[in-house]
């Protein structure tokens, strides 16, 4: 049918020019164009609302848990437990971030997450308001994807969550969201356990320069070979609010 609009405008202009009657029929091609174009736009706004990326990889098979034997590398096999051990970590970061405990955020998270929630933190901090977080309840995790060398082991997965969030000034008044409705999201989580990491880095007790798992200057340990959050993104359906 669009194929069919197409080539009836180009040949009602073209005969508006051949006959020099412009106007009058090359009237019905503009309107023809104004159709399509509006039914494109439609689609377009359809595909925002949807998220057609995130459909897909449900429809393609992406969003579909690895095979027992992909997990041979792993500490832990049973894929039941492996996300139930994942989603904890999950949960205990957002509680960390709450409760602004920047050493758990660190031992729960790689540096760039560490960094991104940090940078965040120290915004919100010159601000009178108060994001929170909590009652986070898994309804479906998915491990569709795992990695493992030497260096590192990764584990990608799709988590969809129902937790309560919202945001309240400093004496308690609600500025967003509701502290008693829950809501619905969905995230795409990669975990990392990275070995040997040595990078200079800051400690998360007392902010000097970090080299290794324990601090030269507070003695404070740092977990660095266990799994953390390297990546976080959220997939965005429907009416969801951003985080």
């Amino acid at each position: 049918m669009e194929h069919f609009i197409d080539y009836l405008s180009v040949v009602l202009i073209l005969t508006a020019i051949v006959i020099n009657m412009t106007w009058p029929i090359s009237i019905p091609a503009i309107i023809f164009f104004a159709l399509k174009k509006r039914k494109n736009n439609k689609k377009f706004k359809s595909t925002l609302i949807n998220n057609e990326d995130y459909l897909n990889n449900l429809k393609s098979g992406k969003y579909c848990d690895v095979k027992p034997f992909e997990l041979s590398a792993f500490d832990i096999r049973d894929i039941d437990k492996l996300k139930s051990f994942l989603f904890d970590i999950f949960v205990k970061f957002e509680n960390a971030y709450n409760n602004l405990d920047y050493n758990a955020m660190y031992n729960l998270s790689s540096k760039k997450i560490f960094n991104m929630y940090y940078s965040s933190i120290e915004c919100n901090s010159k601000s009178d308001e108060k994001r929170i977080i909590k009652d986070i309840e898994k309804n479906r995790m998915i491990i569709y994807k795992v990695s493992s060398s030497e260096e590192r082991q990764m584990i990608f997965t799709m988590v969809e969550v129902s937790y309560i969030n919202f945001v309240q000034n400093m004496n308690g008044k609600i500025i967003s969201g509701s502290p008693t409705k829950k809501i619905k999201e969905s995230f795409e989580i990669t975990f990392l356990k990275s070995y040997g990491d040595k990078d200079l880095f800051r400690c998360p007790n007392c902010g000097a320069n970090l080299k290794g798992t324990t601090c030269e200057y507070c003695n404070s340990k740092v977990n660095n070979c266990e799994f953390k959050i390297d990546s976080i993104k959220r997939i965005e359906i429907n009416n969801n609010k951003e985080h």
